[in-house]
């Protein structure tokens, strides 16, 4: 076929597809094509990187990224991804361990962070998955921002239980929320706990002191944390759907911790609500959500778009389309798995992966928002 005739082809396809559509649906989409919404404007930070966290004073950020061994590996850079400095790539104790999901001190002296323990025997590292709980095991690191100075702040030793992921500090600093692995029944991920814990820093490094556990009533089997209110009372968290479990869908709470009371953020026709992060006035959550896609294939990921909304519950806006096949920035099934609200609160970071390849790393954007929804 000449290439004039499959252009002609091509063309003949979209149409057809047009055609097929609902008129409301076709008026959507070009209402969307011409529309800017909160998005100003999108960077690619990185085009192979993982779980990110923003410094409290904005001038770096931290994130992980696969190395040419397929070990995880903890690096910071400037917000538009100049001056990247790797800070688990030499030291002796995380050589063959995967190390990443890092969190910044509001300080910006110190990151805590999670290491891979070594249960896993000599030989191919296995995948550092974003599904919490599937690996062999882990725990949570302190390092300092120039990766002289670190140190090991939890010491779990079962391999069916004790796993760690997602440390957040608290906005003052003074406390440290990570979710913990208690058992691996009670859920199929096992059975979770919030864990908070006050944090003394001494030397210019962290220690951790009268852990305390969590939960929302006695249904929940596991969480997710994201990061503290603003007033350091609360917790902003993704929980199971019981009885089902977390493989049937995640919504959003704001978990109070002097009464453990949750107020539930999402909830509706979409199944998964995830990787949340507030922005700086408290007043906004952006975060990784199914609505308005297509179900599933069966034993396949389902992508996720990037959404925001205020934390009462309204004026939700999707801020993405990486699925959507009408969009220009179409990229197949893709999946949004981190998000970190700048300081200002006019900017956000977004990692999303295609899941038709390497699922252990994808593409970091830096995306502008039209005005500071943080302030």
């Amino acid at each position: 076929m000449s290439p004039d005739c499959r252009v002609k082809a091509l063309a003949l396809l979209v149409t057809a597809l047009f055609a097929s559509l609902p008129p409301a649906a076709v008026a959507a989409a070009a209402e969307d094509e011409g529309r800017d919404g909160p998005v100003r404007s999108m960077s690619l930070v990185s085009p192979d990187a993982g779980r990110v966290s923003w410094a409290p004073r904005g001038d770096w950020i931290a994130y992980d990224r696969v190395d040419d061994l397929g070990y995880s590996r903890l690096y910071i850079a400037r917000p538009d991804g100049h001056d990247r400095r790797c800070l688990t790539c030499d030291p002796l104790e995380f050589r063959r361990r995967h190390t990443g999901n890092p969190t910044w001190h509001p300080s910006g002296d110190f990151l805590v962070f999670e290491v891979e323990k070594p249960f896993r025997r000599a030989g191919a590292p296995e995948p550092f998955l974003n599904v919490p709980g599937r690996n062999r095991g882990n725990d949570l690191w302190a390092i300092r921002f120039d990766g002289r100075t670190f140190l090991r702040l939890t010491n779990h030793v079962d391999r069916g239980s004790g796993r760690v992921h997602s440390p957040r500090f608290s906005r003052e600093g003074d406390r440290l929320v990570w979710a913990e692995r208690e058992a691996a029944g009670g859920g199929p991920w096992g059975s979770w706990v919030l864990r908070v814990a006050e944090v003394a820093t001494r030397r210019g490094m962290p220690s951790l002191k009268k852990v305390g556990g969590h939960r929302i009533g006695r249904q929940h089997s596991y969480y997710e944390p994201y990061g503290f209110t603003t007033d350091d009372r609360g917790v902003v968290l993704a929980a199971d759907r019981p009885p089902a479990g977390p493989e049937a869908g995640l919504d959003l709470f704001i978990l109070r911790l002097d009464d453990d009371d949750a107020t539930r953020l999402t909830g509706g026709p979409a199944a998964i609500h995830r990787f949340a992060s507030l922005s700086p006035n408290g007043r906004w959550v952006a975060f990784a959500s199914d609505r308005d896609m297509a179900e599933p294939r069966p034993g396949s990921a389902q992508a996720l778009d990037l959404w925001m909304m205020r934390t009462d519950g309204f004026d939700a806006r999707r801020l993405t389309r990486f699925s959507d096949v009408f969009s220009p920035r179409y990229e197949g099934p893709t999946a949004v798995r981190s998000v970190a609200w700048g300081p200002e609160g006019d900017r956000l970071l977004v990692l999303a992966t295609n899941l038709l390849g390497d699922t252990t790393s994808g593409s970091l954007y830096l995306v502008e928002l039209d005005r500071p929804y943080g302030r």
